[in-house]
């Protein structure tokens, strides 16, 4: 059974241009497509809608969320229709048609659907949220066997709550056809889906390279993504630079209480035009996350805190390398863009994130706190790609992945540690059993 409980999601998550993916998807008469934001098409009944449920309370809410579920409170829904044909838009308050009434049940039968196939985030009765972080498994045409036993002891071990793929899940540059870029993707998600265990990945820079021979965006591959039952992706905002961009929301044990936030962002892949290099967070992506922490401290009262990740590492992870402020290994030498698009300025002014997490630099795994925020690395959990020499003594522990302890009793200080397919840890005090 999967930890946590059942939330809503936003079910446009395989659309470039935020068009509404169908619910249901193999319901025999699949009529209605439902927005994140509420809109409703009705295929074959002459008319599209707006629904916005209004609460006992009389205030008005959007009907998809995509991160809080409609609560049953909403006793009362107004429905705006916008005939689907020309002619003026009429508002309907009071008891809607009986065509109306039986699209809006199979809109309802349809979400609850969807609702129950993905899986929330919650605190455990401990109190405790787990999540494993794993990196650059550069899964191709092929699937070296040896990274799916890494990460399925790692999760044995660990049991989390929660796995982030932290970048270059797949390598792209070895799939010649879309069903090379599914057979990959499926290996990314079997350890977790075996495990029933919630994921989601952010990209990297190799894993979009499939696509001058397969011609699939990112926001069709986030969607495959997305059609594993224990995936949380979504397609995020096409407002803004990258896809995937996204917060998601953990609650304490008893489901009552906001407590923790998983910032998911993509770092892009190669930098265009006069700059060498990656790519880098954008100042759209920035504002974005800015505009998003402020809007939930309004709408929980306080700030949330959370950690951040991306794959690409910032400017700042090679500013604190420098100054030795650091506990675990640093093997190779920070590959972050050449441009710094604010980012960790923001993650300052804001207070809420406190800590940033990449992948990319593979056999780094270190940790350290620069300017109150903690800024880490997650050592390599593929064998496809490099990892540290055998003449390193190191390497006899294997593949690793990321881990972190969050308390609903004292979110702001979370633990972290290292945990090695040879069953050992690294960085952790006190060491986890």
């Amino acid at each position: 059974m999967v930890r946590g409980h059942f939330r809503q999601r936003a079910m446009n998550s395989g659309s470039s241009r935020g068009t509404p993916a169908p619910l249901g998807a193999g319901t025999a008469a699949a009529v209605a497509r439902v927005g994140a934001a509420g809109s409703l098409e009705s295929r074959g009944t002459g008319f599209t809608g707006r629904l916005k449920p209004i609460c006992c309370s009389g205030r008005s809410a959007p009907l998809f969320d995509g991160r809080n579920p409609l609560r049953p409170k909403c006793s009362r829904i107004e429905i705006h229709i916008l005939p689907a044909r020309g002619g003026k838009a009429e508002g309907v308050t009071k008891t809607a048609t009986r065509r109306t009434l039986l699209l809006l049940l199979l809109v309802s039968a349809l979400i609850q659907s969807a609702w129950a196939a993905k899986p929330g985030l919650k605190c455990r009765p401990d109190g405790t949220f787990k999540v494993v972080m794993f990196s650059d498994l550069h899964h191709g045409a092929t699937v070296d066997p040896r990274t799916l036993a890494a990460m399925g002891k790692i999760l044995d071990k660990e049991r989390p709550d929660m796995v982030v793929i932290g970048g270059d899940c797949i390598a792209g540059g070895s799939c010649d056809t879309v069903q090379d870029v599914n057979n990959a993707i499926h290996a990314v998600g079997e350890p977790m889906e075996q495990r029933k265990i919630a994921w989601a990945i952010v990209f990297g820079n190799h894993d979009q390279e499939h696509f001058p021979k397969t011609k699939l965006g990112k926001e069709e591959v986030i969607g495959i993504y997305a059609s594993y039952p224990c995936n949380l992706n979504v397609r995020g905002t096409n407002q803004i630079h990258g896809v995937g961009n996204d917060d998601l929301l953990v609650e304490d044990s008893a489901g009552t209480r906001l407590v923790f936030c998983l910032w998911l962002l993509d770092s892009g892949e190669y930098a265009a035009g006069a700059v060498d290099g990656y790519e880098w967070i954008h100042t759209d992506q920035v504002d974005w996350y800015y505009r998003t922490s402020k809007a939930l401290e309004a709408r929980y009262g306080r700030k949330i805190p959370g950690i951040m990740f991306f794959h690409i590492p910032l400017r700042e992870f090679a500013e604190m390398a420098l100054s030795k402020k650091f506990e675990g290994e640093r093997n190779e030498p920070e590959c972050p863009s050449q441009i710094d698009g604010g980012l960790f300025a923001a993650v300052l002014d804001r207070g809420d994130v406190k800590g940033i997490f990449c992948g990319h630099d593979h056999t780094n795994d270190y940790v350290g706190e620069w300017f109150g925020v903690r800024l880490g690395y997650d050592y390599s959990a593929g064998y496809a790609a490099y990892g540290l020499p055998a003449s390193n003594p190191g390497s006899v522990r294997g593949r690793g992945g990321r881990v972190f302890l969050i308390k609903e009793s004292d979110p702001w200080n979370f633990t972290t540690w290292m945990r090695f397919e040879d069953g050992s840890t690294d960085q952790a005090s006190p060491a986890p059993e």
